[in-house]
């Protein structure tokens, strides 16, 4: 018994010791496996957004994260890099990895890297990638626009073959791009292609001047700009307040350009962004940056001046008040014109307003042969109680407008009614004759369902007296649930040209180079 005990023992002792180690393995094969450098390590690269960037991780000129090539062999490529970067303006950068996405391309892989990263000097276009696949025994070689000349698609092949590939095949990898870089960079600075290079450089240098002057006429623009909005500020402060009258041509302009916009703009992201040129567009704007800013400023200052013809024409009982406070507007900000021509379109407008309303501020005659005067309906407010309320109805739902003639001495009264902005909205109505009957409409009596359909009928309404006409009914069609299959594929495809946040130069490339395999 006590022999038995003893065993027991033991035997619970090794189990509780084989438990305690089988933990401890697999704690730190957990943490192992989900550290970042192993994550990192065993990515299978199939996008080029999966690539570390040496910019902005602290790896200077190379991406290594699988440490392929050894640190000191890392450190003389560098070093390497950086003079070649510094003393002859050339960015190169080196990519390594045994994680290549085997059914990717690696010339469309290395071509979408170099302009993601934007590898090389702005406009001089002098950047150099090499990109190797160890575990597909791929290299390849991206040179800028700049560079296809002086380092054309054969001598890079004839440079990769006697270099690269021995070391490569004796998996000496560190040796190999070392050894090619520094052929490379002797090459590169021979008298004639520095000379070249140098030119390369002095091209980026006008650019930048070119692009410094367009930025001083950008915020000349902008500060102009924001000069005129200031002053159309103050007008659109000192315009009165009336809720009456909103509908007119003005905010219908306003309403229609801005639903067409906000349409167009929303066609033009879904085709951006299912053709994968995000990239394109954003470097497009960034690049014109002076058209950019003239566009933006032409399109504030010409919805800015269609807000104040609006606001005003809302603010103005009157018709003619509004024509004459809109020419005074426009006395002021004539110059806005200059910013922005697309404004010239409401200065004909309101030209042509104004020889339509001079025929009206022409004096009447009354039946003594004596002249009238023409009621200001915003300065005399009780003007309006020579109006029925018919009258008062059409003129709100915009289809007349009626201009009061007064003669003091006899008190005479005479009202002209002028076809308004609605006018054709309406029609005569049968019952109380005023233009405020109008066109077929469909009132809803039973909402339609998943399960039945609906009713509704078409009539037409008087505004005015409330007479209604019956036309018809209507049966409505029964709701239908939508197919979950009309959802977007979202596309797995990166920008080929798309913008990183790296700090390479802004070079891109047109595919130039060469590779091989070993």
């Amino acid at each position: 018994m006590p022999f038995n005990n003893v065993n027991n023992k033991i035997w619970y002792f090794s189990k509780s010791k084989s438990s305690y180690l089988l933990c401890v393995l697999l704690t730190f094969t957990f943490l192992h496996v989900t550290s970042p450098s192993y994550s990192i390590q065993n990515i299978l690269y199939n996008s080029v957004d999966q690539v570390p960037n040496p910019k902005t991780n602290g790896s200077g000129y190379i991406s290594d994260p699988q440490s392929l090539i050894a640190p000191s062999e890392a450190d003389s490529l560098n070093r390497l890099l950086a003079i070649l970067d510094n003393k002859l303006g050339v960015e190169a950068a080196v990519v390594i990895t045994n994680n290549f996405d085997e059914q990717a391309d690696d010339f469309k892989f290395a071509t979408e890297l170099f302009r993601k990263w934007g590898i090389g000097k702005r406009q001089a276009n002098n950047g150099l990638l090499l990109f190797i696949a160890t575990n597909t025994r791929q290299y390849r070689f991206i040179t800028g626009y700049g560079l296809e000349g002086l380092l054309p698609d054969e001598k890079l092949s004839k440079i990769g073959s006697r270099t690269l590939i021995p070391a490569f095949k004796a998996e000496n990898y560190g040796e190999g791009v070392l050894r090619t870089m520094e052929v490379i960079s002797a090459y590169l600075q021979q008298p004639a292609n520095k000379k070249e290079l140098d030119m390369l450089l002095q091209k980026q240098s006008v650019n930048d001047e070119a692009v410094s002057t367009k930025l001083i006429s950008f915020f000349t623009i902008l500060l102009l700009t924001i000069a005129a909005g200031l002053q159309i500020s103050k007008i659109k402060g000192k315009v009165p307040k009336n809720r009456n009258h909103t509908v007119n041509l003005y905010s219908d302009i306003t309403i229609w350009l801005a639903v067409s916009i906000t349409i167009l703009i929303l066609l033009f992201l879904l085709i951006v962004l299912v053709t994968g040129h995000i990239g394109d567009l954003f470097k497009g704007l960034t690049g014109s940056i002076l058209t950019t800013g003239i566009i933006v400023c032409m399109l504030y200052i010409f919805f800015a001046h269609l807000g104040v013809l609006n606001k005003m024409r809302r603010g103005y009982v009157d018709e003619v008040n509004f024509i004459q406070q809109s020419k005074a507007f426009y006395r002021k900000a004539w110059w806005h014109v200059l910013l922005s021509p697309l404004s010239l379109i409401w200065l004909l407008v309101q030209y042509y307003k104004s020889t339509q309303i001079g025929k009206r501020l022409q004096p009447l005659m009354d039946d003594n042969g004596q002249p009238m005067q023409r009621l200001n309906r915003d300065a005399e407010k009780k003007a309006s109680i020579h109006l029925s309320a018919g009258q008062l109805k059409e003129e709100e739902l915009g289809s007349m407008v009626y201009d009061i003639w007064w003669q003091k001495d006899t008190k005479t009264v005479n009202v002209v009614p002028y076809h308004g902005y609605c006018y054709k909205d309406f029609e005569p109505c049968p019952n109380c004759n005023f233009r405020t009957f109008t066109k077929p409409l469909e009132i809803t009596e039973q909402k339609a369902t998943y399960t039945r359909t609906g009713k509704a009928k078409r009539v037409r309404i008087c505004r005015n007296c409330s007479y209604e006409h019956f036309i018809e009914y209507i049966t409505l069609p029964m709701l239908v649930k939508s197919s979950s299959s009309a959802s977007s594929s979202s596309s797995g495809r990166s920008s080929s040209s798309s913008s990183s946040g790296s700090s390479w130069g802004g070079g891109s490339t047109g595919g130039g180079g060469a590779g091989g395999s070993w």
